[in-house]
């Protein structure tokens, strides 16, 4: 029979998945048993829409005379194909909608691409960055590229999708890879079964590693059992005496200086408190006897006030305000911003070390007795003026990228430059810290007039410091705000975009240290 060009989507059932369990029931859907010229199994599952006007058309009725009859249907279909004691979906129209999520393997389609394809001719990336938000892209080349020229942070960057040319044109002329494998081949019916098996073993070789290494640091958690697994743990360590890596935390920047404080019920009457805080909220629902997942995705939420009224300024669910970390065996799963993500051992180990080596700094700051970063900032200046200068709140003028940049927070008499941040429990508002840090750190080594504006903000003692500096001088502290009174744990995701900046920094020669603030137990 000739081979004909066709766009085919392929998913990888996973082991021991029968096809019962991952096709959705529907009435409307047929099912045609047969097999391929070799002997191998198959099933077509077919499922069709009546003919019904679009939701679009109804909107001219009234205003169109006379509008003639339009109306649209859709058919989709899911081919299950039996190959090396494997099952295969391969998916037509809207057939993925057929599949029950989560029975298929996560990430089959990438590690198919990413084994077959050039690596100096990928066409897009999809990529995921673990920042303040968790923030999805996509990257198109305007021609084929390496991976390196799409700008990926391979710290923080996770692939998500990959399209590029094969090096063999019999596996596809461009491949698609994220779970479910997309191509366009030129095919005859019976060779179907034969290029799922060479897929299949696509899948399984490890060649990949060697150009793209980075790619198994960490996965998005998409199979629905294992979330709801991750969940029922989360519930339970809630529960816990003793929660272990279990934060409350806001789950986005946000302008504290537009923040009077937080409620876990918009009521007027509800307490008010300066951060969150899981034994806060705990207090104020009573108890976590009655807590569920279901509650934590609905019921229960934090609201941020406005300043000065009682109006909600933000608020977020519970859910996406939790941060945990949960060991199972080798394996570390991660939940925040309402994803849960799973790392792999190397990168686990290689942040851990690179946290670990990041010194504390000789210089103990302040106690913070305050309600606010700038209160903190503000007072700690008044009363050390001989030792610190404020720099909170004063902008420097950049222009192009970076637009206004705070030098730092606190500038001490020893060249520390001192950045504070309150410890919120996710990467969010750190990352903001670490990556101002960077960014001020570049313009004082580089840019004369950013020298000169931060000299002109400084106190007479202080200056100048509008020669270039050395900055082997100059010791970078992150100050970071805590009232736990053990040692400064951060999440995960913190240790990233700390290892990030202290290395970017370390590379302009900077010093680099971490201070804990510590907090009185009523204070933030």
């Amino acid at each position: 029979m000739a081979k004909r060009t066709i766009g085919l989507t392929i998913f990888l059932i996973k082991p021991s998945t029968s096809r019962s369990e991952c096709l959705r029931v529907t009435k409307a859907a047929s099912m045609s048993e047969f097999e391929f010229p070799d002997g191998t199994k198959a099933s077509l599952h077919t499922f069709s829409t009546p003919p019904q006007a679009p939701k679009w058309f109804n909107f001219f009725s009234d205003v169109v005379e006379n509008l003639p009859s339009v109306v649209s249907s859709s058919a989709s279909a899911v081919l299950f194909v039996s190959k090396s004691d494997r099952l295969f979906a391969v998916t037509f129209g809207y057939g993925r909608s057929l599949l029950v999520p989560g029975s298929w393997e996560e990430d089959f389609g990438l590690k198919v691409t990413l084994n077959s394809v050039d690596r100096t001719k990928i066409k897009t990336v999809d990529r995921m960055t673990l920042d303040a938000i968790g923030q999805h892209s996509r990257i198109q080349a305007s021609r084929d590229a390496s991976i390196g020229e799409f700008g990926l942070d391979l710290e923080q960057d996770f692939l998500r999708a990959v399209t590029g040319k094969a090096t063999d044109p019999t596996l596809g002329s461009v491949l698609t890879g994220k779970d479910a494998l997309t191509v366009t081949v030129a095919i005859s019916p019976q060779e179907l079964p034969a290029l799922l098996g060479r897929y299949l073993a696509q899948s399984e070789s490890e060649a990949y590693k060697a150009a793209f290494p980075w790619v198994d640091q960490i996965h998005e958690v998409k199979n629905p059992a294992k979330i709801g697994e991750l969940d029922s743990t989360l519930v339970e360590r809630i529960r816990s005496d003793e929660p272990g890596r279990l934060w409350l935390s806001i789950p986005e920047i946000i302008d504290w200086s537009q923040v009077e404080g937080f409620k876990y019920r918009n009521s007027a009457k509800a307490k008010q408190f300066s951060d969150v805080h899981i034994i806060d909220w705990l207090s104020q629902i009573g108890g976590s006897e009655r807590i569920s997942v279901e509650a934590l995705r609905k019921q229960y939420r934090v609201f941020a006030m406005a300043q000065g009224s009682e109006e909600v300024y933000r608020q977020w669910t519970i859910h996406r305000c939790l941060y945990c970390e949960v060991d199972e065996g080798h394996e570390t799963y991660l939940l925040s911003n309402g994803k849960w993500y799973r790392l792999g051992t190397d990168f686990r180990e290689r942040i851990n070390g690179q946290f670990d080596a990041v010194p504390q700094s000789s210089s103990r700051l302040p106690e913070y007795v305050d309600k606010s970063e700038g209160d903190y900032n503000t007072r700690v200046a008044a009363e050390n003026s001989e030792v610190f200068a404020l720099m909170d709140q004063k902008t420097i003028q950049c222009g192009g990228q970076y637009d206004k940049v705070e030098f730092c927070d606190l500038f001490s008499s020893t060249k520390q430059i001192i950045h504070v941040k309150r410890y919120a429990g996710s990467s969010g508002p750190l990352s903001h810290l670490f990556a101002q840090a960077v960014v001020s750190g570049s313009l004082f080594r580089r840019d004369s007039h950013f020298r000169s504006a931060v000299n002109s903000e400084l106190p007479s003692m202080y200056r100048p410091v509008t020669d270039e500096p050395k900055p082997e001088q100059y010791e970078v502290i992150f100050g970071i705000v805590s009232k736990s009174q053990h040692g400064l744990v951060l999440p995960f995701f913190s240790r990233v975009n700390l290892s990030n900046a202290r290395n970017r920094l370390l590379d302009l020669g900077f010093k680099v240290s971490l201070s804990k603030i510590q907090a009185q137990s009523d204070a933030a």
